[in-house]
């Protein structure tokens, strides 16, 4: 499955300016298609891993070791320039410094919610009779945009929860991927990469 540039942003809770910025510096080229005057650009769960990874990563990468990382990513190689897979950690070594990025955890975040906003499409229907065709919940009479609107003012998915018991962990999800689409999401992650960093000792002196 593909998502447009503001659902990628709202899945990988990206601001939707720091992914526009990547692709006009050319460090993502997402492929695109010209609808009218506008531009649309598509993201698989790939590329959002990148992404994600570019924008986590603790200092910025040269061309080469992104170009590297994205090879790595869609597992055409075991190591690529300075990169290297170690288990399900990624490691870049350059000089006498080693990074090890731990990312199983990231990934696993990534992917859950990106197949949970697809899931999510399955349980929104829109009848004439109910809330006059308004799109709700199937199965209730909740509006998503009214619990949508619940997720924009900050208002806890502990608090909708307890208010809406008729909505699922899927509904509750869905809707606040919805709400990150706008506003844009502002804010420090929520997906801190666990890294590790190292100087390898230089050999002895003979």
């Amino acid at each position: 499955m593909r998502f447009s540039l503001r659902e990628a942003a709202a899945i990988a809770e990206i601001p939707g300016r720091t992914i526009r910025t990547a692709i006009e510096k050319r460090s993502i080229t997402p492929p695109s298609s010209r609808v009218g005057k506008a531009i649309r650009y598509e993201f698989d769960l790939n590329e959002l891993l990148f992404i994600k990874l570019l924008t986590e990563f603790p200092f910025s990468l040269s061309k080469e070791d992104k170009d590297a990382l994205r090879k790595l990513l869609r597992k055409s190689a075991a190591s690529a320039g300075h990169w290297q897979t170690r288990g399900s950690d990624l490691v870049i070594k350059k000089g006498g410094l080693s990074v090890l990025v731990r990312y199983r955890l990231l990934r696993r975040n990534l992917v859950r919610r990106a197949n949970l906003y697809r899931w999510g499409f399955d349980r929104i229907v829109s009848d004439p009779d109910i809330l006059d065709g308004e799109p709700h919940f199937k199965g209730t009479r909740i509006p998503l945009e009214h619990i949508v609107g619940l997720f924009r003012k900050g208002i806890s998915e502990t608090e909708i929860r307890k208010d809406y018991r008729a909505l699922r962990d899927l509904d509750l999800t869905f809707a606040s991927i919805n709400a990150r689409m706008s506003p844009p999401p502002a804010g420090g992650s929520l997906w801190n990469l666990a890294i590790t960093v190292s100087m390898e000792r230089p050999a002895p002196m003979r």
